[in-house]
């Protein structure tokens, strides 16, 4: 029996695809006539479609033409199926076919079964599942399979694990089935086939009329390659395989694994029981081959071949080398970098009249840097794939508000609401900086709406505006905050629906934007689907919106650049320019990992019938022979991501073994690069700034400090500048965890208070009083953050040793001033005076006469040699003024201590200092303040910035020093030879 014949084409990977299918179909048509609207073009993608509608007007010359009818071969038109059917089939065939189940509905209503087999798992670990469940669905209704082998592939008594497995799969071989059932629906994959296969029917039974050509596709699907089949056999029919390769030599051909370009196409001629020999070349007749179609054959060599390497003769070597004069690898430093070298490509092309330039990536974080980096010359290209839902403002808002009501509205979270751009409830700037100013900075509030007013209550003055937004802010949220612990994600999706409403204006601004649409659409499939599923906690409601939303991408409306495009693999098949960037050229990027399958081994996939992971790779492989045998090529690449050193993709590993067993030369540093090395770099060295040594008016220079900066005025001159001259002042972090200083305060308001009501004498429990006092400032400052919990022992320990210490204490001394504030003006020798101030933490009066002046302190208190230094002087500052009078009355001093209360593995320390001993101590601290005020009072004085010290600053020191660019001078100052001080 002869074998029918068959209508197989294919367009040579050099030649430009749709612009030669154009010209066949043309020619097919004898031209512009109304032949060419009577033929059915099948093309693999939408964007296929589009962009030969574009081709056939260009080679019109924009003359108005009836096309033909251009449909994808994956949305079969149903309407006109139903026809069809009718029309040969009668009424049965108009409801053969059961309308798809909406992915969204198809999750839920699994999750719900997956639930119900275990209800332990996490709504989370439910969705999971369920997304991995409607994967192996698809895959089995794509591959046209059953589950009536799942049991026989692996023994019973081999694998306990495989057993449970088959268990849990049940819910898709036994429980969906009936669900399906009962909605009267089926899966979007299996009704894909079915019309396939409906199509591929009645087209055999009843052959059409008219044309029909399948163009690009390579048949990996059997429903697909089953209507290939039929079109191949009908009399005007014709299949066109994109890039078959008639040349490569039969021991090749033969030996093709799954990662080879030419696997599916060779598997589709086998279905076909036809070979390459009955294959033509599609339109005129075929120019000579290009060295790029010898270069994609060479580079996807299998590996049983590949010692043909090095048998090239010198023609096939010359015709090779030839092949990469308009190939350019770029392999950049950093991912920023090669999206700039990219877009200045781009940008280099359109200085070509008419020249086009397209880059693939499978990478959509370089798609996003390219785009950004060509908006500098007011270049607008459109990346194909869209923004991720959750990357769009309202799918922010979205989050932002679900944050607020987790977080129980937490400065940070209730900020970042007030600044999103549809904010309508704060449209004043003024207002929104006020309430980052006024309630945002330093540690957190009380939870809620309620800490923020009560924390707004302090304020002084009142700020009836802030207590405007609060009362709004509380009313907006009215409907998530209302909400029961656990809640149905129906409910949860109706409440956060119209918080995002009404925060937006109203629903005529938030769900007539295409990513507004799309949040609708995802929070309205949890109202109509998710009645199902148990009740949840909003975290975990929270944790489900953001995986429903991630695979939601809003494409861009046309209005990009018309020569320039920004494409992912898929739909980068069969479109050409002039210029082809294939970008991201890493192992696991292109081509990608291919995914585990969680549900069986390789083995078991085989037997199953399932194609291997390794398919994926041949096709990707297709993508990149296609694109790289266009007109000119830039393949590029990164040699590090994330500070880590990258593997180059296996094309580009084969390209690079090539190139040495061929002997080829090849630019790997194209121009491009360089230019975009030097796009920011300045064209001098830099000119590191010099030590700021400010010389201000006499007269705005300081006439008094506290003991506290005179310590600071001796340890960096410029930072009483900054502070006390310019008046600049450092803003506290956004919700600051408490530090060193926090904590220091807070002991220094239960030591106060505990002084003042055990001033005449201790009660019999101290230590007792003292923890009462400690829990009652916890409570008052709500002091519940995680830092603090982490303290809280030290604080117990810390408040044992002080009650221990102020028995002892107590028998040889008496409380008289607690957080007291002395002052005392001094006159300079230029007649001008000079006011020092200070708070003492406490001076007791000793049994043995004199008055001991105390310095709490929870970290190190300082050294003695630094105290008879000069350089700690706050205490011997604190006896100048009692010596003064500048606490009221005036007292010998004979003790200054530091006591550190730390509650570590050392409590606390008592550290006492003699101020008399080896010298007046706090004379020579008076002398040095007189001769370091009058010193300063001198105009030609800088107020010169030093570097800071220490392996641990303050947050001020550290805001100083980079204020001061200190880490531009301070490397060079030691080689300065007049600026050689550090002090």
């Amino acid at each position: 029996m002869s074998q029918p014949t068959r209508h197989l084409y294919t367009i040579p990977s050099d030649v430009p695809f749709l612009e030669r299918l154009a010209e066949g179909i043309l020619e097919r048509a004898g031209g512009l006539t109304p032949e060419l609207a009577r033929m059915l073009v099948l093309l693999p993608t939408r964007r296929a479609c589009r962009t030969l509608r574009d081709t056939f007007l260009r080679l019109s010359d924009g003359a108005p033409v009836l096309l033909p009818r251009l449909q994808p071969l994956g949305d079969v038109d149903q309407d006109e199926l139903d026809l069809r059917l009718a029309g040969l089939y009668g009424v049965e065939g108009l409801t053969s076919v059961p309308p798809a189940i909406e992915s969204s509905k198809r999750l839920f209503l699994l999750m719900g079964l997956i639930e119900k087999w275990n209800g332990d798992l996490s709504p989370d670990q439910s969705l999971q599942l369920a997304k991995s469940l409607a994967v192996l669905l698809d895959q089995v209704h794509t591959e046209d399979l059953d589950y009536t082998k799942l049991a026989q592939l692996v023994p019973e008594t081999l694998s306990e694990h495989w057993q449970l497995t088959l268990k849990f799969l049940t819910i898709i071989t036994e429980a969906w089935p009936l669900i399906l059932e009962h909605e009267q629906q089926i899966d979007p994959a299996d009704r894909r086939n079915r019309l396939r296969k409906l199509m591929a029917q009645s087209w055999q039974d009843h052959p059409p009329s008219t044309p029909v050509i399948a163009a690009g596709s390579t048949g990996s699907i059997p429903s697909t390659a089953a209507l290939l089949d039929v079109v191949s056999r009908m009399e005007q029919g014709a299949v066109i395989l994109p890039g078959l390769d008639l040349e490569l030599d039969e021991t090749s051909w033969q030996s093709l694994e799954d990662t080879h370009p030419q696997a599916t196409m060779r598997s589709l001629l086998t279905r076909f029981e036809s070979n390459r020999s009955n294959v033509k070349i599609w339109g005129r007749e075929p120019t000579p081959a290009t060295p790029r179609r010898l270069l994609g054959r060479a580079l996807m060599q299998p590996a049983d071949t590949v010692q043909l390497w090095t048998q090239y003769d010198d023609a096939q070597k010359r015709e090779l080398q030839q092949s990469l004069s308009d190939i350019s690898l770029i392999e950049a430093d950093t991912p920023a970098e090669e999206a700039l070298a990219i877009a200045v490509l781009m940008r280099e092309t359109l200085e070509t009249p008419g020249a086009t330039a397209s880059l693939i990536t499978p990478d959509r974080t370089l798609a996003r840097r390219v785009c950004s980096a060509l908006r500098q010359w007011d270049v607008l290209v459109d990346d194909s794939a869209g923004t991720a839902l959750p990357a769009t403002e309202a799918g922010q808002l979205a989050k932002m508000v679900l944050d607020c009501a987790l977080e129980d509205f937490t400065p940070l979270s209730v900020l970042n609401l007030l600044r999103h751009p549809f904010n309508k409830i704060a449209n004043d700037p003024a207002l929104i900086s006020l309430f980052d100013r006024m309630l945002c900075r330093g540690s957190r509030p009380r939870s809620g709406i309620a800490g923020l007013k009560e924390r707004a209550a302090m304020l002084s003055p009142p700020r009836p505006e802030i207590d405007a937004l609060l009362d709004q802010l509380g009313a907006t949220f009215a409907p998530l905050t209302n909400l029961h612990k656990t809640h149905l994600p129906s409910d949860f999706s109706k409440a956060a629906a119209l918080v995002c409403e009404t925060i937006a204006g109203g629903r005529d601004f938030l769900w007539v934007r295409e990513d507004g649409e799309a949040l609708s659409s995802v929070l309205r499939d949890f109202i109509s689907y998710a009645e199902n599923l148990q009740p949840m906690t909003m975290a975990a409601f929270s944790g489900l919106l953001a995986q429903m939303m991630a695979p939601c991408s809003i494409r861009p409306s046309y209005g990009g650049h018309s020569r320039l495009t920004i494409l992912g693999q898929l739909e980068a098949r069969m479109v050409s320019s002039d210029l082809m960037i294939l970008g991201s050229l890493n192992e696991n990027s292109w081509p990608a990992e291919p995914q585990h399958d969680p549900w069986m081994s390789r083995p078991m996939r085989k037997e199953f019938g399932l194609p291997s992971p390794e398919r994926s790779i041949g096709l990707s492989a297709h993508d990149f022979v296609q694109a790289l045998s266009q007109k000119r090529v830039a393949l590029t690449r990164s040699l590090k991501s994330g500070g880590v050193q990258t593997v180059p993709s296996r094309w580009l590993q084969r390209f690079s073994t090539l190139r040495i067993a061929a002997g080829l030369e090849m630019d790997t540093e194209p121009v491009c690069l360089e230019w975009a090395r030097h796009l920011y770099r300045p064209d001098s060295d830099p000119v590191p700034a010099s030590c700021p040594e400010p010389r201000p008016a006499t007269a705005d220079r300081p006439t008094g400090l506290s003991a506290t900066w005179i310590e600071k005025w001796l340890k960096n001159p410029y930072q009483v500048y900054a502070s006390k001259i310019l008046r600049l002042r450092l803003l506290d972090l956004i919700d600051q965890e408490s530090d060193a200083s926090d904590r220091g305060s807070f002991i220094h308001d239960v030591l106060q208070e505990f002084i003042e009501q055990t001033r005449d004498r201790l009660p019999a429990d101290p230590q007792s009083l003292l923890f009462k006092i400690a829990e009652q400032k916890i409570a008052e400052q709500n002091l519940d953050s995680a830092a603090w919990q982490y303290w809280k022992p030290r604080l117990d320990r810390a408040l044992a040793w002080v009650a221990a210490h102020e028995k002892e204490w107590r028998e040889s001394a008496m409380p008289y001033l607690v957080e007291a504030t002395g002052t005392h003006a001094f006159t300079l020798p230029d007649g001008s005076t000079f006011t020092l101030t200070a708070k003492a933490d406490r001076i007791d009066r000793l049994k043995a006469g004199g008055v001991a002046i105390i310095d709490y302190k929870t970290g190190s208190p300082p050294s003695k040699a630094r105290m008879k230094s000069g350089e700690a002087c706050q205490l011997p500052l604190e006896g100048v003024l009692m010596r003064k009078g500048g606490y009221g009355e005036i007292l010998p001093v004979t003790l200054l201590s530091h006591w550190k209360i730390s509650g570590g593995s050392e409590a606390g320390l008592v550290q006492d200092t003699d101020p008399l001993k080896d010298g007046d101590m706090i004379q020579s601290a008076e002398d040095g303040l007189l001769k370091l005020a009058d010193q300063y009072r001198q105009p030609d004085m800088p107020y010169k910035a030093t570097a800071p010290s220490g392996n641990r600053l303050y947050d001020d020191e550290k805001a100083m020093a980079h204020l001061a660019r200190t880490a531009e001078w301070s490397s060079i100052d030691s080689d300065d030879e007049e600026g050689g001080e550090s002090e």
